[in-house]
């Protein structure tokens, strides 16, 4: 979910900061506690790779260290990183070397904990080599459908996870999971740009509880996306952020919505604000510029020419529009 990704980034900067002045004391226990607290605020984001390699490096430190406590709690980091990224095999290591090494130093509450969450690992990977060895006589539950679901939405295979979700959905699940459920269906849909099955799913969702700056958010997309009159889509936007003013995926939504309305100085702070809550998402960077462009003056144009700049830096090899209002803005300069 996207609406608390703001927080995170905040985190992850305090955290660098004091591991920048750990590194610098040369202070080695410092530095692996830092390390994990910093792996951890990574995986809440969901950069799950980072987090691996974040908290990787801070077992190495533990394991040189000899730190036996400080090695479990990393354990427990890593495998939570590994199982939200549905590496069970790696997740299930890691908690039963967490588990043992609890076992040693007598931490009860640590052993109950990690026994669980070693359960739960264990059930999902059973859960995926059900359906990976295509055992059709092996019908799957509600919530294995939801947990096939969940591990595909992680790999990016959106119209798998999307049969799965609305399997689940078909066969029942407990009321209190619904909204969320539908929620998770009404995700992996907008990912698939299928906006109408999207609407519905949202619309359930928060019908049934699931009222939640990220459900609101990804409605009033979706509802921007089918055309609907722009008036009443705001009020999802609006919804979303009173709910969450750290959302940037809302900011940067509403602030399209607000420009084509014309109301380019409340678009211009909308995405200003979501570039701010994730300066490296080209994204948001190319949304801003677009916003400054139609300003056309000067000193509007010069901000969109960093934007775009900024934009590029920060893009993938296959997403090309900022070169291209780069050109643009740049020919506008020229003529000014």
């Amino acid at each position: 979910m996207q609406e608390a990704k703001g927080e995170f980034d905040e985190a992850i900067k305090t955290l660098q900061r004091s591991l920048d002045i750990s590194e610098e004391l040369g202070d080695q226990l410092g530095i692996a506690m830092v390390l994990n607290s910093l792996g951890r605020a990574q995986q809440a984001k969901g950069e799950s790779d980072e987090a691996i390699k974040t908290l990787q490096r801070s077992l190495d430190i533990s394991e040189e260290l000899g730190d036996k406590r400080g090695i479990a709690m990393v354990l427990n980091s890593l495998g939570r990183a590994q199982q939200a990224k549905g590496e069970f095999d790696e997740a299930i290591a890691a908690y039963q070397r967490c588990l043992d090494i609890n076992n040693e130093l007598g931490h009860q509450h640590h052993i109950n904990l990690i026994r669980k969450r070693l359960r739960v690992a264990r059930s999902q990977r059973a859960t995926l080599q059900k359906w990976d060895e295509g055992k059709q006589n092996e019908k799957l539950t509600a919530i294995e459908h939801r947990r096939v679901g969940k591990s595909l939405i992680r790999k990016k295979d959106f119209k798998t996870a999307f049969s799965h979700f609305t399997a689940a959905l078909s066969m029942g699940i407990e009321s209190a999971e619904m909204g969320r459920l539908h929620a998770q269906a009404g995700e992996a849909a907008l990912k698939l740009e299928d906006y109408e099955a999207a609407a519905v799913h949202f619309r359930n969702g928060i019908a049934l509880g699931e009222d939640t700056s990220f459900t609101n958010a990804s409605l009033g997309r979706a509802l921007y996306k089918l055309q609907e009159p722009l008036e009443s889509v705001r009020g999802y936007f609006e919804r979303a952020l009173s709910l969450d003013s750290k959302n940037a995926w809302a900011h940067s939504w509403f602030s399209t919505l607000l420009k084509d309305i014309g109301d380019l100085a409340q678009a211009k702070t909308h995405a200003e604000r979501a570039a701010k809550l994730q300066p490296e998402n080209c994204l948001f960077l190319h949304n801003l510029g677009l916003i400054l462009m139609d300003y056309g003056d000067r000193s509007h144009l010069l901000e969109a020419q960093v934007c775009f700049q900024k934009a590029m830096a920060c893009a993938p090899p296959n997403f090309t529009w900022p070169e291209q209002y780069l050109q643009e803005v740049e020919q506008l300069l020229d003529q000014a």
